[in-house]
């Protein structure tokens, strides 16, 4: 029996702030196979969880246990250990991400927090009215409801030449060069620089960087048995290849190829 992924896409001006609510039933499924190896994939991630999850991060070699959780950005490989199913995960898109968060987006990045250090305190009222709703199509209301309420309340100014920039990189899947985007937005480099670290967490750089990284990845996981030299991967050469293949995922690109993605298929395999 396959394991279940299921999402739905909030609509109007919500869905420009949240990719999807999402719920799935792998540690049903595999409830031996609760260690996972999280690869960076582009999302933050707000999980509502009556069980606790433990993460270790290698950067720091901390090891964090919670339950409900902001996960934010990962640039580099974590350690998951999960027993039982996320209730529910709403995914944000990373963009506009930094009109919700209530505290530096760079504390998030490579790091869990709890809930109330990004939303505040009525997080928790939400949480409550998730563990104890008796359907999902109750839980998605309830979400949508609450940060409709939230961003109404919000007071946070958006930055139209941040996001620009950032759908740039998307657009072109981080093949892209950062020395022309003074240029094309016209504005500095150091201003691009400073709202980056700002409302992203990241350079622009290793955004891009970690954008095509996330490309790519689909296509080792597909290609890599037919690849050669460095055609279609959009990096120097092949040494380049493996050599930013291995930064973000801890892997050679053969060990990625052949990775059981587990709870993260839905990223990585099409």
């Amino acid at each position: 029996m396959e394991w279940n992924y299921n999402e739905t896409k909030p609509q109007g001006t919500l869905g420009e702030f949240i990719n999807c609510i999402w719920w799935e039933n792998y540690s049903d499924i595999y409830p031996h196979n609760n260690k996972h190896l999280l690869i960076p994939d582009n999302s933050i991630e707000l999980i509502f969880t009556d069980a606790e999850i433990q993460r270790y991060f290698p950067l720091t070699e901390e090891y964090k246990i919670r339950k409900s959780q902001l996960a934010g950005l990962r640039t580099t490989p974590q350690n998951c250990n999960v027993t039982k199913s996320p209730i529910i995960g709403v995914r944000f898109n990373p963009k506009k991400f930094y009109l919700l968060c209530k505290t530096e987006v760079i504390k998030t990045i490579n790091n869990n927090l709890e809930p109330k250090e990004c939303f505040g305190q009525s997080i928790l009222d939400l949480e409550k009215a998730i563990l104890k709703a008796s359907s999902q199509q109750e839980r998605i209301y309830l979400i949508e409801s609450y940060f409709e309420k939230y961003l109404s309340s919000q007071i946070n100014n958006s930055d139209a030449v941040f996001e620009k920039i950032v759908s740039h990189i998307d657009n072109f899947k981080g093949d892209c060069m950062i020395r022309e985007f003074p240029a094309l937005f016209n504005t500095s480099a150091s201003t691009i620089e400073r709202k980056f670290k700002k409302y992203l967490g990241l350079t622009p750089k290793k955004y891009s960087m970690l954008v095509r990284f996330v490309n790519q990845s689909f296509s080792v996981k597909k290609e890599f048995k037919n690849y050669s030299g460095n055609a279609g991967f959009n990096y120097y050469d092949q040494a380049h290849f493996i050599k930013e293949m291995s930064k973000f995922s801890g892997l050679s690109p053969k060990q990625l190829a052949s990775l059981n993605i587990g709870i993260q298929e839905v990223f990585f395999v099409k």
